[in-house]
């Protein structure tokens, strides 16, 4: 009966023992692609944990973790461009977090510094850039833009406290450029205008190119019936082999042999 007394003790103590672990939670993780800053008594330390099983002191250590994969978010910036013309400019940031910054995000950040620190100065680097460039130029040097874009970004991005980059700006492309109405009409007329004279150049190269076929037959034709008119003119017995080419070898129906042979008269014609 004892026994049975001290065994039923012992399973207490043991499952309030694996509650108890449950609850202080000592065992942590940290996933790939994440990193962890330890608070301890309200304090954020600067040393980093990487991925893996990881152990904190109970009730005393708090585990802050910081994704830096690499994320995407959207945008868009309303500015205008270097010929003044209105624009809304869309466009995607593809950005990571730097992995030795991770504590400086919790701390400097609340853990988002794209949102409390990148994301206003990348608005700005946008907005420069596209003073930089005309309506025209938006459409045929976008990636140029787009380069100049990242390039400025990832200076802006800077922390002037730290020195250190509040994010990694890995790109920005821009997605959509949206003008003004009445510019993009003028913008698709001016696009119709020039498929119509491109329209016309091929029709008159078309004509050219046909005038000078024909100039050329014409050329060649009458160079021909010349070479022939000479050669005529210093043999007239051409003509005369010229028509035994074309005879089919049959005699007229009216004709008749004059001096035994030598001579054949179409009498039809007489």
């Amino acid at each position: 009966m004892q026994n049975e007394k001290n065994l039923s003790i012992m399973v207490a103590i043991f499952a309030a023992g694996f509650l108890l672990l449950l609850f202080l939670n000592p065992i942590y993780f940290v996933q790939s692609g994440e990193k962890a800053v330890i608070k301890r008594f309200g304090v954020i330390g600067q040393n980093v944990v990487n991925e893996g099983m990881r152990f904190r002191t109970p009730l005393i250590d708090e585990v802050i973790t910081v994704n830096v994969r690499p994320q995407t978010v959207e945008g868009d910036a309303p500015t205008y461009t270097k010929d003044n013309q209105p624009i809304d400019i869309a466009f995607k940031i593809i950005y990571s977090i730097p992995e030795a910054e991770a504590a400086n995000s919790v701390i400097l950040y609340k853990g988002d510094p794209l949102d409390k620190f990148a994301y206003p100065k990348i608005i700005d680097a946008i907005k420069a850039v596209g003073g930089k460039y005309t309506a025209t130029e938006f459409v045929t040097k976008r990636e140029i833009i787009r380069r100049a874009v990242v390039d400025l970004a990832k200076e802006v991005v800077v922390n002037d406290e730290t020195k250190t980059h509040a994010i990694n700006v890995i790109d920005i492309p821009i997605t959509n450029v949206d003008f003004d109405d009445q510019y993009e009409q003028a913008i698709k007329a001016k696009q119709v205008m020039q498929q119509k004279a491109q329209q016309k150049e091929y029709e008159l190269q078309a004509a050219n190119r046909d005038a000078e076929i024909v100039v050329t037959k014409a050329k060649a034709e009458a160079e021909a019936l010349t070479i022939t008119a000479q050669a005529i003119a210093k043999n007239p017995s051409i003509v005369k082999l010229e028509e035994v080419k074309k005879w089919d070898g049959h005699y007229p129906l009216n004709a008749k042999v004059i001096g035994g042979g030598a001579t054949i008269v179409d009498t039809k014609n007489q």
